[in-house]
């Protein structure tokens, strides 16, 4: 097995993330000064420290059979003063485990691991329990191995349906969509609490404005939740299930399946759409749990749900002024974001994502209306072309052999500034508003028109210069004088 992805014969990473988690519990000690685990009230080291010592000393890390697929836990190992054995010397323990002789399967290791630590402190019995959780599916994962590594073989017929399928995005996509959808990936999604605290964690992103900032904050989301040892569980879960998709002749959904471990094993960086997926189900479910809130709030200051669905556009902003003006109601609204800061923020930042893609509106072919007259935006051009000319400019960005970046540094240098003098100039504050009252009317056409999208960037450029009062710095009106000047080459 060559393929790319394919992880059965070469990952091994249950057997990795194993070791080292089972390694790390047979390390677990308490300090030197800590009061003893027994309860005694003296300090550990003058309690049981050399009993533990000694039992530590005799026992090894659990080490992996390729051939057994079992624990060997060697005849010579003991199990010190403590002792794990009953009374008459016999070193099989209460659950049955032969800890001297034979081997232990992997189903066992949880149970020894309760062994070791039964007379622990309630802080290491929790790392204990913590300890099982994490390795249970790698322990799943080794006792399925074969089964694993035979459905494989079963799939190696069927490489080259699954490789035309990855030539068309949309039907992997739609695979990907169905497939995760099914029960069997429910235990394995992040739930709305989860990603609640990764936004807490990296940053809320704008919810109503999906853009190039959201996206990378979502990223860092799922990246934060996909730690290393969780990423390494789902893998295990995920070649878990090869077995049951082989036998059901889903070759397509087998190799989806282990390309999805794969990726989720072995590049810690990345995302995919397993995880993408497993995110995106905690993320509506957060979104819902956000719009009830939303509606709470709404009834909370008196307003009619059923009204506001009805409301246009114009309507909306006069009730938003209407509760903005009546302290009582603005008094419940603080209260509210008080109590849900989080909100706030994605409120916060869906204003600030809608201010900053305003400018996308202009790219529109029906927005050239709003571009500045020739007549006032000519002067400007022949200003910028003289200082072009001063600066050599000319030449250079005539210059096939010019980079792209010397070229945009060139523009920065000398059309920015220019651009920053243009929109000082020429929009003062009745142009202003004015240009609202343009917007509002565009508005009200695109929202008409079912474009709630378009409608979405006119309200952000909307209420972005509502307040304006340095239009020099104000990036829509920047774009405005820009797209104006380019009208005219």
């Amino acid at each position: 097995m060559n393929r790319q992805g394919i992880c059965l014969n070469n990952l091994r990473f249950a057997e990795r993330l194993a070791s080292v988690m089972l390694a790390r519990c047979f390390m677990m000690k308490l300090g030197r000064n800590d009061p003893c685990h027994c309860g005694s009230g003296k300090k550990y080291k003058k309690c049981h420290l050399d009993a533990d010592e000694r039992s530590r000393a005799a026992i090894r890390p659990p080490v992996v059979d390729p051939a057994s697929q079992g624990v060997s836990l060697g005849e010579e190992q003991r199990w010190g003063d403590e002792g794990l054995g009953k009374e008459d010397g016999s070193r099989r323990t209460e659950d049955g485990l032969d800890l001297a002789r034979g081997q232990l399967g992997f189903k066992d290791v949880p149970k020894v691991l309760r062994q070791l630590t039964k007379n622990g402190t309630v802080a290491g019995r929790k790392q204990v329990e913590e300890l099982i959780a994490e390795t249970a599916p790698m322990i799943e994962y080794l006792e399925q191995e074969a089964a694993i590594l035979e459905a494989g073989v079963a799939m190696e017929a069927h490489w080259a349906e699954y490789e035309k399928l990855t030539d068309d995005l949309e039907r992997v996509q739609a695979l990907a969509a169905s497939l995760f959808a099914e029960q069997r990936f429910v235990p394995l999604r992040f739930t709305a609490g989860e990603v609640q605290g990764a936004f807490d964690h990296v940053g809320h992103p704008a919810m109503a404005v999906l853009d190039q900032k959201a996206a990378k904050i979502l990223l860092a989301a799922i990246l934060h939740l996909a730690d290393e040892t969780r990423r390494q569980a789902l893998a295990g879960r995920l070649l878990l299930l090869l077995p049951e998709l082989v036998a059901a002749g889903r070759y397509r959904e087998a190799w989806l399946v282990n390309s999805c471990a794969y990726q989720t094993a072995e590049k810690p960086d990345q995302s995919n759409v397993f995880l993408y997926h497993m995110f995106s189900h905690g993320y509506d479910a957060l979104m819902a749990e956000r719009r009830a809130k939303d509606e709470a709030l709404l009834r909370e200051v008196g307003l009619d749900l059923d009204r506001l669905r009805e409301m246009n556009l114009d309507e909306l902003d006069a009730c938003i002024q209407a509760l903005e003006s009546d302290p009582v109601k603005a008094k419940a609204m603080e209260a509210f974001f008080r109590k849900y800061p989080q909100l706030r923020e994605e409120s916060e930042a869906n204003l600030e994502a809608m201010e900053r893609n305003s400018a996308k509106l202009l790219e529109r072919e029906d927005s050239r209306w709003l571009l500045l007259p020739g007549e006032e935006t000519q002067p400007w051009m022949e200003a910028l072309n003289e200082r072009v000319l001063e600066a050599g400019g000319g030449a250079k960005m005539q210059d096939p052999g010019a980079s792209e970046e010397s070229v945009r540094q060139l523009f920065q240098d000398l059309a920015v500034p220019l651009l920053r003098e243009m929109a000082d100039a020429i929009f003062t504050r009745d142009r202003i508003v004015r240009l609202l009252a343009d917007l509002r009317k565009y508005r009200g056409e695109l929202f008409a028109a079912g474009d709630k999208q378009a409608a979405q960037l006119a309200t952000g450029a909307i209420n972005y210069l509502q307040p304006e009062e340095s239009p020099g710095q104000n990036s829509f009106l920047l774009a405005l004088c820009y797209r104006s000047l380019d009208s005219l080459t």
